[in-house]
């Protein structure tokens, strides 16, 4: 390094020619700026360091005054050489404490010029920059959540009153996307109450077939003989009571999707019939002889275990078959508890609507939801929603209107906790609180992103 040893300068060098008074007042003013100050000649060592350097950098002004700048864990050479080449620094650098601790700072370095506008030193400033950066990375973090989040909102809002953002119902989306143009027969299997039908309903309306009829066939309802006649229809004089012509679902739904739900309650001597219509696309009348074509994609729904039930002949292998070309497999709503903010906001505001009512769910109530099993799935949280509207005197819902049965899961035992490093399960809250958080303001700012982003503070990527 060439040494600038004609023009070294010491601080009182610097200040020559004030008076005291003005010498002093200098000094306490640096002294007491609560930002680093550290002047250097143009060799870079050390001839003035503040005493908030000193809590900075943990160096007692003592320790170095006179030695190189380098000490502080300024190395780039690029610095010194703008301040002898009279120009000002401005950046973030990486320093270093007395004890080796790395932390990005930024920083500016201003050149002090002699009576001839020489550059003799330099006033460097520096600002401990680490809780701003980690702010930045949280700010991002929170940035990419809340696109992901408008993602998956945008993708679930084109579904009606299916709601979801959890990654079982993005993969549902998926699949309803892929099949809802495609004429092939789809199989929906869920527990009772997880919105089997919707689900069904959703593809017809995505479906070249949504200006014809949705027709929906209860399986679980009727007897066989009664089952059949409601399937396909039956002649006059068929039976007793059959006083004129009837057409079936088959026929009703031609053109369109006949959603047949609960279809592992289907007798096992109506399957055969309901084979060869879905086969051939042809009917016959209870008490009919002339073949009816019929034109219907076939949409089922059961909350049983269809293989099961062909291992224990109890429905028949070929037409599960026929019915599974697709399977959907909708999860409990115990399985994507990540979805209960966004449902009960959604039941919230759709019946508060409908009954003319303004009522808040406090947070409590929200985390008492995550808790409970919900054995009933959604439909069980939309009539409780409903209940807790109407029967509420006031405008808030609080833990104190749930039923007992729901009361009764908010205190788990230790022993039902699974096991988890304290690392794992405070990313787990932090995650779950930031998803929580971020659903529950695109909600109340009707899916704004820009909107959202300024109320918490980030900004709206394009």
């Amino acid at each position: 390094m060439r040494e600038f040893s004609n023009r070294e300068i010491t601080w009182d060098h610097l200040i020559l020619g004030l008076k005291k008074t003005t010498r002093d007042f200098l000094e306490n003013v640096l002294q007491n700026i609560i930002d680093s100050i550290v002047v250097t000649d143009l060799n870079g060592r050390i001839i003035f360091f503040n005493r908030f350097s000193e809590e900075l950098f943990r160096h007692r002004a003592e320790e170095v005054l006179g030695r190189h700048i380098s000490i502080l864990g300024a190395k780039r050479p690029n610095v010194l050489e703008r301040i002898r080449q009279g120009k000002t620094f401005r950046g973030e650098i990486v320093l270093k404490t007395k004890d080796g601790r790395a932390f990005p700072a930024r920083v500016v370095c201003v050149p002090i010029r002699d009576e001839n506008n020489l550059p003799i030193g330099m006033v460097g400033v520096a600002r401990d920059i680490t809780e701003e950066k980690q702010q930045q990375k949280e700010r991002e973090f929170l940035q990419r959540q809340l696109e992901e989040l408008q993602r998956r909102l945008s993708q679930s809002s084109l579904y009606g009153d299916i709601v979801g953002t959890s990654e079982a119902m993005l993969k549902i989306y998926a699949l309803m996307e892929k099949v809802a143009p495609l004429d092939c027969n789809v199989l929906i299997v869920g527990e009772s109450g997880t919105g089997k039908e919707l689900i069904a309903r959703a593809i017809h309306d995505k479906s070249p077939r949504k200006d014809h009829p949705f027709v929906i066939a209860d399986c679980a309802l009727l007897s066989a003989g009664l089952l059949e006649s409601e399937l396909f229809g039956y002649e006059k004089g068929a039976f007793t009571g059959a006083y004129t012509r009837k057409r079936g679902y088959f026929e009703v739904a031609n053109g369109g999707t006949l959603f047949l739900d609960e279809i592992g309650d289907l007798p096992l001597e109506v399957q055969g019939k309901l084979l060869r219509a879905v086969q051939e696309r042809v009917i016959f009348r209870v008490g009919g002889v002339d073949p009816i074509k019929v034109d219907a994609r076939i949409i089922a729904a059961t909350n049983q275990d269809l293989e099961e039930k062909v291992k224990r002949k109890q429905f028949r292998e070929d037409l599960y078959y026929r019915l599974s070309v697709v399977t959907i497999k909708v999860p409990p709503l115990r399985e994507r508890k990540e979805d209960i903010p966004l449902l009960t906001t959604y039941f919230l505001n759709k019946y508060a609507a409908r009954f003319g009512k303004k009522v808040e769910m406090k947070q409590e109530v929200y985390d008492a939801f995550c808790k409970y099993p919900w054995p009933g799935n959604v439909r069980e949280l939309e009539n409780l929603i409903q209940n807790l509207l109407i029967v509420s005197g006031g405008d808030t819902v609080c833990l104190r209107d749930l039923p007992p049965k729901i009361l009764a899961h908010l205190k788990p035992s230790p022993l039902e906790m699974p096991p988890h490093s304290y690392g794992e399960m405070k990313r787990k809250v932090v995650d779950d609180f930031t998803r929580d958080f971020l659903i529950t303001m695109l909600k109340k700012n009707r899916g704004n992103v820009s909107k959202t982003a300024r109320e918490i503070r980030l900004r709206r990527t394009s």
